[in-house]
Order: C-alpha cells, then sequence, then structure tokens
C-alpha cells in the first residue's frame, strides 16, 4: 500500500481553536474521555496525512473493541536488552524494553511494556488489515518519567519495511494509562511497531487491532459492545446490581457504508429500567463512529427485560431491535444458589440450603441445595453449624483466592467484606445430612459440581505411601484423572496408608487455581488403613516424626 492510500481517520472533528473538556460520571468511577463540547458523542471525521488528529481515552481500565488485543499478560521480561517474547497473540520483539510490573508502571492487569530509548513490534502480521489501532499509554512514574512520545508504524512487506502514521503521539502527563486511537485503511495483511521518540520511560499496554472491512455503497448501520459486534434481536444481558445501584453498557454504532447513515430514532421501551446516557447524532459519515451508554436501575428485586431500537436509512436494516435483560437484586430475597453463583463478586445475597460441610475443614463450609452448592467462609458460621442444618445464609458473593491469581479459577464463596458487608445466617432446623452425588473425575473437572457433595467409585491412587496433610494427591477412574486434597484439620486421615487398590470415595469439590480437588471430611468419607507404633499413646505434636522428616527435607 501507498502511503497516498493511508487514511486516518479523528473520533470528532474539534477545529484547532475548539476547546475539549473531561467528563466523568458516577457510573464510570474509572473510566473517563475527552469530548467535544459542541457535540456528542464523538464522532469521526476523514482527515488527511497532513491533519492527522490523535484521540486519547483516559481509561481504567481501557474500553476495547477490535478483534486483536495484546494485553502483555503473559510473558517475561525483566532485562532491556533486545529479545523476542511469547505473548497471546504471537512473538514480539522487545528493544530497550521489558515487562514492568513495578509500582511506578502503568499498567492494567499485572504489567505492561516500559520503554527506555527502544521499541515492541510484532513479529507476525495481522491477516484481517486494520481500521483502527490503539493501545494505552502513559509516561512511568520513576524519576525523571516526562515528556514521553511515542510513534506508531506499520508494515506491509512482512517487515522488510515500515512506514510511520504521520506526527508522533504526545503522551499526555499523569499518574494512569490513556487510550489512543489511530484510524487507519489498510487491505492487507500488517503488522505494528511502537517506538518511544522523545522523553523518558513510557509504559505501553493493551495494542489492538480492528479489523479492515469494506464499506458498502449505501448506509450500512453497525453496533458494537466491548469486541464484539451485535446482531439484529441479539440478547445483551447487563451486569447484575443490588436494588440501589446502577450499572452499565457502553455501546458504539458506526456507518459502515459509502453514504451519510441518517439516525432517525434511537429509544429504549417503557420499562424505566433501561436509559439511554449520552446524545447519539442524527448522522454519521463513512466510517463515522459514535458512543453512547445504556444504565440499568431498578428499585425492585427480579429480572428485567426491555428493548433497544433504531431507526436509520440503512435500506438492509431500516428498523435494528436488540433485547437489553438484567438481574436487580435484594438481599433480602431468597435465591437459588446456582443464581447466585453467576453473579458479580461484591453482589450481597440470599441464599438457603443444607450443610454438607461443618468445620473439618477449620473453614470454609459447605452448604448446597438440589442443583448447587457453595462454600460459607464465616468462622462463626462454622462453629455453630454441624451436617444437615438446613440453614439461611445472607452476605457478599466473594472469591478465595489466597495467591492473587486469575479471577475465575478459585472457589466461589459466601465471605464477609468487611464491617459495610459482613456475613448472616440462621439456622433453620435440623436435617439429615445431604447424600453425595455418584460421578466421575470427569464430571468433577467439568466445573458442574464445584461446592457440592460428590462421590466417586472404583477410583485408583497414581501415588504411593501415606498421606500427609495440605497433600495433593493424584487419583484416576476410567473417564481421567483428578486431584484428592486432604486437609490437615482431617487427622483421621493424615498418615493413612494410601490405598494400593481402587476404592471409593465421598468428598466436597474444592476449587484452587484452576484445579478441582475432591477433599474428603473424615475416614467415613475415605477408609484408610494407619501405621500402628508404639508409643502411639503420646500425642503426635510431642514426638518427632522420621517419616516426615525426612520427606520434608528430602522430598522423597
Amino acid at each position: 500500500m501507498m502511503l497516498s492510500d493511508l487514511e486516518m481517520k479523528f473520533r470528532f472533528g474539534a477545529e484547532d481553536d475548539q476547546k475539549v473538556v473531561i467528563l466523568s460520571t458516577c457510573l464510570f468511577p474509572t473510566n473517563y474521555r475527552i469530548y467535544n463540547p459542541s457535540f456528542m458523542p464523538q464522532t469521526a471525521r476523514r482527515l488527511s496525512l497532513n491533519s492527522i488528529f490523535i484521540f486519547i481515552l483516559i481509561s481504567l481500565p481501557a474500553t476495547l473493541y477490535g478483534q486483536f488485543l495484546e494485553e502483555f499478560e503473559e510473558g517475561s521480561k525483566s532485562s532491556y536488552g533486545t529479545g523476542s517474547i511469547e505473548f497471546s497473540s504471537g512473538s514480539w520483539i522487545l528493544s530497550d524494553a521489558l515487562l514492568g510490573s513495578d509500582s511506578r508502571d502503568r499498567f492494567n492487569g499485572s504489567q505492561s511494556v516500559r520503554i527506555r530509548d527502544g521499541f515492541i513490534e510484532m513479529e507476525f502480521d495481522y491477516p484481517e488489515g486494520a481500521s483502527v489501532i490503539s493501545f494505552s499509554g502513559a509516561n512511568s512514574g520513576f524519576s525523571g518519567d516526562t515528556g514521553g512520545t511515542a510513534r506508531i508504524l506499520y508494515s506491509t512487506d512482512e517487515g522488510e519495511s515500515w512506514t510511520a502514521l504521520d506526527e508522533p503521539v504526545t503522551l499526555t502527563e499523569g499518574s494512569s494509562l490513556q487510550r489512543y486511537e489511530l484510524f487507519v485503511e489498510i487491505n492487507s495483511p500488517v503488522r505494528f511497531r511502537i517506538e518511544k521518540v522523545e522523553g523518558n520511560r513510557i509504559n505501553i499496554d493493551d495494542i489492538e487491532i480492528e479489523p479492515f472491512t469494506e464499506l458498502s455503497d449505501s448506509p450500512s448501520f453497525s453496533l458494537r459492545s466491548n469486541s464484539d459486534e451485535i446482531t439484529e434481536n441479539q440478547k445483551i444481558v447487563f451486569p447484575a446490581v443490588q436494588t440501589d445501584q446502577a450499572s452499565a453498557l457502553e455501546f458504539r454504532i458506526s456507518n459502515e457504508g459509502k453514504e451519510v447513515l441518517e439516525v432517525i430514532s434511537a429509544e429504549v421501551g417503557n420499562s424505566g429500567s433501561f436509559t439511554i446516557t449520552g446524545n447519539i447524532p442524527g448522522q454519521l459519515e463513512s466510517r463515522e463512529s459514535a458512543f453512547f451508554s445504556i444504565q440499568f436501575q431498578a428499585p425492585d428485586h427480579g429480572n428485567y427485560t426491555d428493548e433497544l431500537i433504531f431507526r436509520t436509512n440503512d435500506p438492509e436494516k431500516p428498523s435494528f431491535t436488540v433485547t437489553l435483560e438484567s438481574f436487580s437484586v435484594d438481599d433480602d430475597v431468597l435465591i437459588p444458589i446456582g443464581q447466585a453463583r453467576e453473579l458479580p463478586f461484591g453482589i450481597r445475597v440470599k441464599v438457603a440450603g443444607i450443610v454438607s460441610v461443618a468445620n473439618e475443614f477449620e473453614g470454609p463450609s459447605f452448604i448446597q441445595d438440589e442443583k448447587s452448592g457453595i462454600a460459607i467462609f464465616h468462622q462463626p458460621f462454622s462453629e455453630d453449624v454441624t451436617r444437615g442444618d438446613s440453614v439461611h445464609v445472607q452476605g457478599p458473593v466473594t472469591e478465595f483466592n489466597p495467591i492473587d491469581g486469575p479471577e475465575g479459577e478459585f472457589l466461589v464463596q459466601i465471605a464477609s467484606q468487611g464491617s459495610g458487608s459482613p456475613v448472616l445466617f440462621d439456622i433453620i432446623s435440623q436435617n439429615e445430612e445431604p447424600q453425595p452425588e455418584i460421578v466421575s473425575l470427569s464430571d468433577v473437572n467439568s466445573g458442574e459440581y464445584e461446592s457440592r457433595l460428590v462421590r466417586l467409585n472404583n477410583v485408583t491412587f497414581v501415588e504411593d505411601g501415606v498421606f500427609r496433610g495440605d497433600q495433593n494427591v493424584s487419583v484416576s477412574d476410567a473417564t481421567g484423572f483428578g486431584i484428592i486434597r486432604i486437609d490437615n484439620s482431617v487427622s483421621e486421615l493424615v498418615g493413612g496408608i494410601i490405598p494400593e487398590e481402587p476404592t471409593d470415595l465421598t468428598g466436597v469439590v474444592d476449587k484452587f487455581n484452576g484445579d478441582y480437588q475432591i477433599k474428603p471430611r473424615d475416614s467415613e468419607d475415605l477408609m484408610v488403613e494407619t501405621i500402628e507404633f508404639g508409643g502411639e499413646d503420646v500425642p503426635r505434636d510431642s514426638t518427632f516424626d522420621v517419616v516426615t522428616w525426612n520427606i520434608e527435607w528430602f522430598g522423597s
């Protein structure tokens, strides 16, 4: 592609003498956008390479719209020397750059690229071309890190030659990442490079490429939320909220046609729970875009639905309708455990269940209803209940994540979030203990049985020896492999001989760092033989166990 064929676009057509302001809203306390006050939301105008504007989004975290995204969360590089690093999208060259996670680095997630006087560069082509290249950037927070500028270059010949996208991007001073979007039209496989050209150290994160699309001859309406293209009659589910709170989603409408798109109307139904925030322009020129948000808030507990309807001069879809859906939670109203498990962390719920684990693990306890289970991490609860108790529990849905691992990879639980969101419970009655459901290891590994009491038949222990406390032991059955977790507090099993023959076992299904673990509660859940030694009338904590000492020190 020749340089003259490249076209850049800017989200709004502010002239040089027009001011810009920063708007914040209570709905997005960490998400801001720079707007042209003469009209909102921002739109894009076609500009020549000699007058490229760059749109800045201040974003923590960034709101992303493209099909390609590199967040630099995978990979490790602690020195500035040039090297190729494999990330989720592919291999990138980091020259005079490293992956920074210092408190003075600016990043979304756990780390970002810190560039001193070098660059980052894709070592592969994105095959879909590009209509937008965007990234989050900031001056780093170390002493003297100011005045940073970055230049974006692209290559359509596998890195043999590079073309700069006009003037470098000046990174706005501040303590947080900001979002920069450059509009291009590259209809061929492409790779990008971002290089630091002025100032001191800078951080780069969340690089995104939106694929090139051919324009239709007539106006063409397009609607997106996040990186997803929304189709007509699609259902869009908003995050659930408490009855006194609000949630919102941001949307983008675009004209993917050569002719002007007339937006005749945009409205939601009459429920009153979904409302449009921001002005939607009446016209969008070719490749122009506009942003708006929809807020959900309802005073009463329950599920809510409504419709968002656009009417335009798009001849293919003059009327475009999507369904809006959300759930408003009153924590004084009982809901099924399965529904509570699907809510965003922090939402307060009230659930009913039967206790399957009391204080056998010295926390957490576990309860279950007919279809689902959940952990309760609250010491007064664990100390007061017994197996079979019918209980009501009220509190926030959280995740037991002691190693700060990826969200969603650990045990879902109800646990206090301080005095402002405590755990409350009532013991309603005493019933029979829940009966375990017979499952296979593949069933356990599917995640369907998290926090439920299960029984496995004819499992074989892969290892031999004796059980130690806080130990994972591998097992197998006809469907695959799994993990048995021997909790240190289950003293009946600690020191027992690992069965050599296939055996049956019962336990509750725990989850830690993506792995499902079956945790037996006592010797009735897992029958084991114990080793008898002389002097066993002396408490173990007063003896010296040579076998355990050897295992701990020598690993064998």
